[in-house]
């Protein structure tokens, strides 16, 4: 019987070291094709969720008969004293400022934001609130000031249950300061009771042209927070108010999107973004509300995203 011997193959060191740099050429080139892509990867996802949010809000004005309400008013009031939606014995301000406060809105967003006062009307037809109201949007959530002030050691009394000692805007606050007392915010939830002559409080875009809307709309701001009409109640649409992740700072701004809603028109082509015209000469008539555009946490519109997407313009 013959024996036959099998020899033992395997890679000598030379084809090793040939293996080895071709696979670093591939990583090398992977590497290269994903850099930077991040970005990209994320102003994507930002647009499928600024087109399911178009979508949700849609869904809600067939399924609520109106806007959602509930929405946050990025911004900071004495919202202690009664709850009302009328803020401007107070001074509302904008949560956060153009030079980076930590736990306000992103800088960007700031400048583009102005605070304006709706001044009410005793005929229900030209009243902003009560026309608001009729649109849906009966109630806005407003931060307590004293939370943003950056103080710590201020006791803040939200809805009857104070808080002390961890009062100023922070990091773990950036998209928590309107939620409830109860759930670790300073938020309160400012009803539009059926009173008319209301003067309204709210935030609004200084350039309403950047929605593709007439200069001389006035153009309120709102977030969609964890606690809209969206995310809760029985006709729910949404779990939870969807977050930007595009926001840089590691989550110390507030990255939940926003609705930019035409709520009347200052007369006479004036500026829209003016709060001092809008407070003597303005109009409101209820079949003009509506949501003109979906904003990022920079306030950015879908047609900004798509640009920036395509390169074609930077953030």
């Amino acid at each position: 019987m013959k024996r036959i011997n099998k020899k033992q193959s395997g890679f000598t060191l030379l084809e090793l070291l040939v293996v080895v740099s071709i696979l670093a050429i591939i990583a090398g080139a992977v590497i290269s094709a994903i850099s930077g892509q991040e970005e990209r990867a994320g102003q994507g996802v930002a647009l499928n969720t600024m087109g399911a949010l178009e979508n949700a809000v849609r869904q809600n004005v067939v399924i609520n008969n109106g806007l959602p309400s509930g929405l946050d008013s990025l911004l900071c009031a004495d919202t202690t004293a009664g709850g009302t939606a009328n803020v401007t014995s107070t001074g509302a301000v904008l949560m956060g400022s153009a030079d980076g406060q930590v736990g306000g809105l992103t800088p960007g967003y700031v400048g583009e934001l102005d605070v304006a006062t709706l001044p009410g009307d005793t005929d229900a037809e030209e009243d902003p609130g009560s026309i608001l109201r009729a649109a849906g949007l009966t109630s806005f959530r407003y931060a307590e000031q004293l939370a943003c002030d950056e103080t710590d050691g201020n006791a803040v009394n939200v809805g009857g249950v104070v808080t002390s000692g961890d009062d100023g805007l922070s990091e773990v606050l950036a998209n928590r300061v309107f939620w409830p007392a109860t759930q670790g915010g300073f938020g309160y939830e400012a009803q539009l009771d059926t009173a008319v002559n209301q003067p309204i409080t709210i935030a609004i875009l200084q350039e309403p042209a950047e929605v593709g809307a007439a200069i001389n709309d006035i153009i309120g701001v709102f977030g969609v927070g964890n606690f809209s009409e969206l995310s809760e109640g029985q006709n729910q649409i949404i779990s939870r108010g969807p977050v930007d992740g595009n926001v840089e700072g590691n989550g110390q701004f507030y990255s939940h999107f926003s609705l930019a809603v035409k709520v009347g028109e200052v007369d006479d082509g004036l500026d829209g973004g003016d709060p001092a015209v809008i407070t003597t000469s303005s109009s409101y008539e209820a079949d003009e509300v509506e949501i003109v555009a979906i904003l990022d946490s920079d306030g950015d519109n879908f047609d900004d995203e798509i640009a920036e997407f395509a390169g074609l313009e930077d953030e």
